[in-house]
């Protein structure tokens, strides 16, 4: 894993991506700063770091969208399926060192809230918390966009498609505010759940009994459930978004508060989507 971190790092700086991320990351960054502190004549810096997440939505396609899609258009993908490496080692290789390119341009952007500093007392805890989850947030953004360019073989699909994604997650929030609490809407909610897993099985065994086995059987739970506690299908669609959104669980880094509960879920959620790209690419491996 450490050799595809080094390959992948000296790649960026080998390549004008890595400039280019930072060059404009800062630049970004920047812009919030002076709009936000400067400008209002504002001391409390966390709230540039509050609306700058919306600058994820460019900056993580142009740090993921080579990752994958360059080693098959290159034809070199072949080489990385039959080296004598897991290919959870690539895949969590590749995000490490996306998250290591974020690191740094977060790094950089420390000069920001020093600037200020001398103007008055910071609440220090309150920056510093939510740095990490603005971080963590990032690297949530990024595993998205490692699989996203898996699923690819062009650089230009893999970033618009990031941006689509990682788009999608910032409007959750107007999504769920548009969703009914019915009981109706919670029914479906759970059909539509259940028909995505039962894909994902599907896709992964590629066994079309088993696959509609873990649908009806996912299908007969939540009758069950119905049966027996309707009433927990009252606003269950906006429950689960709440509990996925990942600009929801930015609220409490923002107020100077770690939940561990929170942490664990951006880590969890970027595991998470790394595994849903080391499953495509064994597939391929295999195939």
């Amino acid at each position: 894993m450490v050799a595809i971190i080094k390959k992948e790092l000296r790649n960026y700086f080998n390549h004008i991506t890595g400039y280019i991320f930072l060059f404009f990351y800062t630049v970004l960054m920047a812009i919030f700063f002076i709009m936000t502190n400067v400008l209002q004549q504002n001391a409390d810096y966390f709230h540039t770091l509050i609306n700058a997440i919306i600058i994820f939505m460019l900056m993580i396609p142009m740090l993921t969208m080579r990752l994958f899609s360059e080693e098959f258009a290159q034809k070199t993908d072949q080489l990385l399926y039959t080296a004598p490496i897991s290919t959870s080692s690539i895949v969590f290789g590749k995000f490490l060192s996306a998250c290591i390119m974020l690191l740094i341009g977060v790094v950089i952007t420390f000069i920001f809230p020093y600037l200020i500093s001398s103007y008055g007392t910071l609440p220090i805890s309150r920056i510093i918390g939510t740095y990490i989850g603005f971080y963590l947030m990032g690297c949530a953004f990024i595993s998205i966009g490692i699989l996203v360019s898996v699923s690819t073989h062009s650089q230009v699909v893999a970033a618009i498609g990031s941006f689509a994604m990682i788009f999608v997650f910032f409007v959750m929030g107007a999504l769920i505010n548009a969703i009914p609490a019915t009981r109706d809407a919670g029914l479906i909610f759970a059909a539509i759940i259940s028909a995505i897993i039962g894909y994902i099985f599907y896709s992964s065994t590629k066994n079309t009994w088993a696959s509609g086995g873990v649908l009806a059987g996912l299908l007969s739970i939540f009758g069950i459930v119905y049966a027996l506690m309707p009433s927990f299908y009252d606003g269950l669609a906006i429950r689960s978004l709440q509990w996925v959104s990942l600009v929801s669980r930015f609220r409490s880094f923002s107020n100077g508060i770690l939940e561990v509960a929170d942490v664990a879920y951006y880590i969890t959620f970027s595991i998470l989507f790394c595994f849903f790209a080391i499953n495509i690419i064994e597939k391929r491996r295999w195939a």
